[in-house]
């Protein structure tokens, strides 16, 4: 009778060990799913981190093309105000407007 609750605790704890075992398996595969998704994670955000310095390299170039069409309307809307004194003038000067 004596060797019965010995023998039902190393049962006991054969159980636990082997629950333990299963435990450590199992979380240990959970921490390689996370790890593997955070590899998964850390690549998208390399292709977006290149993305984004595409699309800033981009954006400088659009804004110095803005800037130098926009230089270029003042010297056009510049150089049309000067023919349009000059038509005014000629005009003036041959009597097609009185003025």
């Amino acid at each position: 009778m004596t060797d019965e609750p010995e023998d039902h605790t190393l049962r006991l704890l054969r159980e636990m060990r082997e629950e333990q075992a299963e435990f450590r398996k199992e979380m240990t595969e959970f921490r390689d799913e996370v790890r593997q998704g955070f590899k998964e994670v850390n690549g998208r955000l390399d292709n977006l981190k290149v993305a984004v310095a595409a699309i800033r390299t981009d954006l400088g170039i659009v804004k110095d093309d803005v800037a130098t069409l926009k230089k270029s309307v003042q010297i056009i809307e510049h150089d049309i105000r000067g023919i349009e004194m000059r038509v005014e003038r000629i005009e003036r000067h041959t009597g097609l407007v009185k003025g």
